[in-house]
């Protein structure tokens, strides 16, 4: 998990301690200098509950709060919740997405979410109080904590943190075993009478690249359990929790007490409330006897989202509906012109409306939305559909990025052309692509045509793309060079190799350059008299297939060069592919990059934006022996002639280029005379004049090429990405 994206954070201790609610004159601070008041605080064991998103909780759920408190009523026990917060996260209310935060702006100060209600099973909201906050981390309490204590005066503390100090890189194992301690210690400051009970950390499902965190469970739980004697005085004992159950197995991938691999469902609840009341029995004897599960769980209603709307907006597509009491989010799945559904992840829509991004002029959608709470789903809608009329401005042009020491520099020329008027902001994307689970992180620049991004990590790969943001939202984005920081210029490559997998496609492999971001091939036809190196396209790894190498692999020579941005090294030494007739090989490639991962758990709601980063192609062969793709390989790409921009509005989702379809797919031209190479494109015979129509939109005035002519549809027209496409024409068109 890497460090918080910028502009997601919590605000300082000042400003949360200013939004902490105070009490009233005559609620939960007892006034202990009257004998009514006395009396009632004997009476009556005060809890402060502490905690973070597992205790705080979403709206709908029953909470562990409400179990234990059912536990204690079981046990004539009489209690009081007390603390500053009542209630539990509230959905968002509906609106269109929000122009992001400018680049290092400060987290805004914002009222704690506690506005959401409970399970409506439960009917006295009053007795839940707590002082949880989704994303809270015992380093933050651990300074609020006093001043609470004093305000809601309470006999027992029930202190449930630990996971977004280990989880978000608040501290480690043993920072959380000091800051644990100074929470209790502060609290003490306060009510130096006040009994305590500590949970340990849980695991949650394995999380790639997060070794560290199961360690760093493990030996916390460990030095709590070593430690917890020695934090309790003669009239403050400390008692801990050494089990949830359900939930020891999920680092082993098994959690079926959690709705996300972390946070507790309605069997979950039940088994942090029994953790809890085994503590309470066994440490501090208070209550007989423990919580028992019940072998029936309460399910989750989710029903179908009613009043279901769709209409044309100025992002294209907006969809609303009622919201459903009890939903986390709603799952969304959405089709583009009559082609496959492509489901976002769950959790992508908050809210009861959704709005369609980078959407096209004239795209049609079909949408259907279930309500989701974690892996618990309700039933999907019926798809309902609409016609796409965005007002968004396209992205800006001329980008440049390059290196500094810790950083990427980015330039560009504002945009032009239909709603371009109204641009506001920039919104520049960076994603380090050498960090596991790394988030796509953005932020916002104000128009002036440059940007720098700081506090990078010096020699990772980061990807960069712009988006245009206007009166009507964003536009779709650009993707600029990527950019090594804390790089120069990357030296001349080497090791290039050039095999064939046939007579057509030529298998180009060399060396990993140190601090390249990515490679640009070249080629030139050493039969033609006067032919000079050009280059076809780019990518990051350093390995592709070239396909259509028309008439033959053997009339070419190919070279390599990398960059760092704008640096670009010298050109590598040019080498001839095998002569005709030699042996193939199979020439298989490194698989795309995993996409950019969203955060499951920490500060509310960082949801970074995702963009489409596929650089990849394969091939094979069809009956008549003409390659086709089963993949293709996107990539800026210069004005050209006799181009398809497969980029172009007017086909697929530009989002969604990730989603390609693999199966293979063979489609005509010239009336079904040739062969072409990706499910999603139809060609049609006007004559023997090419027409390419996409997805209903007809491209004109492309010439046929002659028999054995090669027409290459590679370094496309310039407005966002490119696709390398190329066919073979049949003497018979």
């Amino acid at each position: 998990m890497p460090p918080l994206p910028v502009n997601i954070g919590e605000p300082s201790v000042g400003e949360i301690k200013s939004d902490i609610i105070p009490p009233a004159s005559n609620n939960d601070a007892d006034t202990e200098n009257t004998s009514g008041r006395l009396n009632a605080r004997q009476d009556v064991l005060r809890v402060l509950v502490v905690g973070d998103s597992m205790t705080h909780c979403n709206e709908g759920d029953f909470t562990w709060r409400y179990r234990l408190l059912e536990w204690f009523n079981a046990q004539n026990i009489a209690i009081r919740y007390v603390g500053p917060y009542a209630g539990t996260i509230a959905p968002p209310a509906p609106g269109p997405p929000q122009k992001p935060a400018l680049y290092r702006e400060s987290p805004t100060a914002s009222s704690a979410n506690t506005d959401g209600g409970y399970n409506l099973g439960i009917k006295s909201l009053g007795d839940l109080r707590h002082f949880a906050i989704s994303g809270r981390a015992a380093a933050t309490d651990q300074h609020l904590i006093e001043q609470v204590a004093r305000d809601y005066p309470a006999d027992l503390m029930l202190i449930k943190l630990g996971f977004n100090d280990l989880g978000w890189f608040y501290s480690d194992d043993k920072g959380l075993i000091t800051n644990m301690r100074n929470l209790i210690n502060n609290a003490r400051r306060a009510r130096p009478n006040m009994r305590f009970v500590v949970a340990t950390v849980v695991h949650r499902t394995f999380i790639g690249g997060r070794e560290d965190l199961v360690t760093m469970t493990d030996s916390y739980n460990r030095m709590l359990k070593a430690q917890i004697g020695e934090w309790s005085t003669p009239s403050s004992p400390v008692s801990y929790i050494t089990s949830f159950q359900a939930f020891d197995f999920a680092n082993l991938g098994h959690c079926p007490a959690a709705y996300d691999g972390l946070h507790p469902n309605e069997l979950g609840e039940y088994q942090i409330a029994r953790g809890f009341s085994r503590a309470l029995v066994s440490g501090l004897g208070i209550g007989k006897t423990p919580l028992e599960v019940p072998g029936t769980i309460p399910s989750r209603s989710l029903p179908t989202p009613g009043n279901f709307q769709m209409s044309s907006s100025d992002l294209g597509v907006t969809a609303t509906w009622d919201k459903v009491y009890g939903a986390y989010s709603y799952d969304v799945e959405y089709i583009i012109n009559g082609g496959a559904p492509y489901n976002f992840s769950p959790g992508s829509v908050k809210s009861n409306r959704w709005d369609s991004r980078w959407a096209a002029e004239g795209w049609t959608y079909e949408v259907r939305i279930r309500a989701s709470a974690g892996n618990r789903k309700g039933p999907w809608t019926t798809w309902y559909s609409a016609t796409a009329h965005p007002h968004t401005a396209s992205a800006p042009t001329n980008v440049v990025t390059r290196p500094t020491a810790s950083g990427i520099d980015v330039s560009w020329t504002g945009s032009t052309g239909l709603y371009s008027d109204t641009v506001s902001q920039y919104n520049v994307y960076f994603w380090d692509q050498d960090q596991p689970c790394a988030f796509l992180l953005s932020g916002g620049f104000l128009p002036g045509g440059s940007a720098s991004i700081i506090d990078l990590v010096p020699g990772h790969r980061y990807l960069v793309a712009i988006e245009a943001w206007n009166a009507a939202g964003a536009g779709f984005p650009l993707v600029a060079r990527r950019v090594v920081p804390g790089r120069g210029q990357p030296p001349t490559v080497s090791g290039l190799q050039v095999d064939t997998v046939d007579p057509t496609t030529a298998h180009l492999t060399w060396n990993t350059i140190p601090g390249a971001a990515g490679y640009r091939y070249w080629r030139r036809n050493f039969n033609q008299a006067g032919s000079q190196l050009v280059p076809l396209g780019s990518l990051d790894e350093t390995c592709i297939n070239v396909y259509f190498q028309l008439p033959g692999t053997w009339n070419y020579e190919w070279a390599v060069t990398a960059y760092n941005g704008e640096i670009e090294s010298t050109i590598s030494l040019a080498v001839k592919a095998p002569p005709q007739n030699s042996p193939s090989v199979t020439g298989t490639c490194p698989g795309l990059p995993e996409s950019p991962s969203e955060p499951t758990s920490g500060p509310p709601d960082p949801a970074p934006p995702t963009i489409p980063l596929c650089i990849a192609s394969s091939t094979s062969p069809t009956p008549g022996g003409f390659p086709v793709y089963n993949y293709v390989a996107f990539f800026p790409g210069d004005n050209c002639k006799n181009s398809v921009n497969i980029a172009d509005p007017n086909i697929g989702s530009p989002p969604d280029f990730c989603s390609i379809p693999r199966e293979e797919t063979v489609l005509d031209y010239c009336g079904a005379k040739g062969r072409f190479v990706n499910e999603g494109q139809k060609f049609r015979d006007t004559g023997c004049a090419l027409s390419v129509e996409i997805n209903g939109r007809v491209y004109s005035d492309y010439d046929v090429p002659k028999e054995g002519e090669e027409q290459d549809f590679c370094r496309c027209t310039g407005t966002t990405w490119t696709g390398l496409l190329m066919f073979k024409a049949l003497p018979s068109c």
